[in-house]
């Protein structure tokens, strides 16, 4: 049984790792001139402590790896695999000129301990920024909110409420909301405050309280390195710099049209975003239309670079940077944080941002394409599994919710365990319908 893979992204590599070992005939189909999708390492070659030079990996895209409660499959799966992980020092800074109000955490602490450190930075700031009652107030929002984040989390009220909804529901403050909430949108999603007021409240309060809860970790030599370690057995079927411009179902087949050449497969995998699916698929009936225009996607720009003036002026560095200043609302990432050599190493994204860094001091720049959690994608996320299989049609991806697709109050997750856990899930049915194929004949 022949099966095509659209994306190589960590989606597309488990469903075409799957497939493969259960001895399908798969072919890969990727847009871009490497494999991984969202996992980017770029390797800049600095000095070492024995004054050699070593290639130090930066990431573009998934950035941190947490073994307890946000990549516990896909842990396991590169523990198998050899991968080792090493801790970082998981800090993080923020400033708001509008407020003028800054805050910062430290990496010893996780956590409770964590916020608690952010009330000091903001109370130590007051003193020499006057802004004492609005900091105080700030505070006990900040408060009322981390109370309540377990309920937030588990109450089925918020699974179809949006930040907008709950800002007003609860009476949340524009300072709150600029100086807490939207900085750590920003620094998971990047996207703009229209953007993020439609963004599913139980999915952002999911995240902050999961990477607030345990260390973090990154995969030793980077992220990259973990997905060879999947796809070095079935490298040979993958084709890079495959942009597939159609898709057509004929007589119980489907047709992939890449390159000019058109070839024909018994079953095909989308492992891209439901954007990306609508430009290619052709003839797609009513319900495909519906589920698929569903999801927001938005285009985001990534900057590696060494211009420090896209870093926290005034205050020391974290490796995670949250500004909104005249150029917008961005996140910079410092990787010299990560190493005793301190490399001036910069990843920085934002949406709509009304700058860019010193073109001089741009490495390279990537866009993501990047689906947006809204309610109305918490509830795509379930019924695009109305889609899967007809026509020999699959999908999987971060959008497909693989946590558990029969309830529909589950929330699914943004994290890359749920692209994972999604590919595993869609080559373990194609598998059993060949099963069942072969029994019937």
């Amino acid at each position: 049984m022949k099966t095509a893979i659209i994306g190589s992204g960590i989606s597309g590599l488990a469903a075409a790792s799957h497939l493969h070992f259960q001895g399908h005939n798969i072919t890969v189909y990727e847009a871009n001139n490497y494999i991984g999708g969202h996992v980017k390492t770029i390797r800049i070659p600095i000095e070492s402590l024995t004054n050699n030079i070593e290639p130090f990996p930066v990431e573009m895209g998934v950035f941190m790896h947490d073994p307890k409660y946000i990549h516990p499959l896909m842990n396991a799966n590169a523990k198998e695999l050899g991968i080792k992980i090493r801790e970082i020092p998981l800090t993080f800074s923020f400033q708001n000129l509008k407020y003028n109000l800054s805050w910062t955490t430290k990496s010893r602490f996780s956590g409770i301990l964590r916020n608690l450190s952010v009330f000091y930075s903001i109370i130590k700031k007051t003193i020499f920024k006057g802004n004492f009652n609005q900091n105080v107030f700030f505070f006990m929002e900040l408060q009322r909110f981390l109370r309540n984040m377990p309920r937030i989390c588990l109450d089925d009220q918020f699974c179809q409420m949006s930040l907008y909804d709950f800002i007003r529901k609860e009476q949340y403050s524009d300072c709150f909301l600029d100086n807490w909430l939207l900085p750590q949108m920003m620094c998971w999603w990047g996207i703009t405050r229209k953007n993020a007021m439609l963004i599913n409240i139980q999915i952002i309060v999911q995240s902050m309280f999961f990477v607030s809860s345990a260390p973090q970790y990154i995969f030793e030599g980077g992220w990259d390195r973990y997905l060879e370690k999947i796809y070095s057995p079935f490298l040979h079927s993958i084709r890079t710099n495959s942009y597939v411009n159609r898709v057509l179902r004929k007589n119980q087949k489907v047709e992939v049209t890449s390159n000019n050449l058109t070839e024909i497969y018994d079953n095909l995998i989308f492992a891209i975003p439901p954007s990306a699916i609508t430009k290619i698929l052709q003839h797609k009936n009513p319900e495909e239309e519906r589920i698929l225009n569903s999801f927001t996607t938005i285009t985001t720009r990534v900057y590696l670079h060494r211009d420090d003036s896209w870093m926290p002026t005034n205050q020391e560095w974290s490796t995670i940077n949250l500004i909104q200043d005249t150029r917008g609302d961005f996140c910079t990432l410092y990787f010299g944080g990560l190493d005793l050599r301190k490399p001036l190493l910069l990843v920085t994204w934002g949406d709509k941002l009304n700058e860019s860094p010193d073109p001089s001091k741009i490495i390279t720049t990537t866009d993501w394409l990047r689906t947006l959690p809204t309610v109305e994608y918490t509830k795509a996320s379930h019924s695009i599994h109305s889609l899967q299989g007809k026509d020999h049609i699959w999908h999987c991806g971060a959008h497909v919710d693989a946590l558990d697709p029969t309830n529909q109050k589950s929330i699914p997750s943004l994290w890359h365990e749920n692209s994972y856990r999604s590919g595993l899930y869609v080559a373990d049915l194609i598998h059993r319908a060949k099963i069942k194929q072969e029994e019937n004949e």
